[in-house]
């Protein structure tokens, strides 16, 4: 079934602290009220920080990454790959040192 929104979250080292603010922002995610959504990473890090961590989380929601190597430091690629996998009605861009604001922030 086709999700009503894809979060896309493009991503990279971000000063080595794009991890953890990834982490942040995915349990941001987690709780929200409104579970109809997928999320997309696209991520333009020189190493596996990211991808390790997706992998080795466990999350109660559809995490779909991507390594996108093509043009690293262009912004605009890495949203432009999001947008070409987004399967959702809407498309909700987040960048990975942003935050949901409480449980019913999709649903608001």
């Amino acid at each position: 079934m086709r999700p009503f929104i894809s979060i896309g979250i493009p991503t990279y080292e971000m000063g080595g602290k794009g991890k953890e603010f990834l982490i942040e922002l995915l349990n941001s995610i987690k709780i929200q009220s409104f579970k109809d959504f997928e999320v997309i990473i696209s991520d333009h890090s020189k190493g596996n920080e990211i991808k390790k961590l997706i992998n080795d989380s466990k999350y109660f929601f559809k995490v779909i990454y991507i390594k996108n190597e093509m043009m690293r430091g262009n912004p605009s690629n890495n949203i432009n790959n999001i947008i070409e996998k987004a399967k959702g009605q809407y498309i909700k861009f987040m960048f990975q040192d942003d935050l949901l604001n409480g449980k019913n922030s999709i649903s608001n």
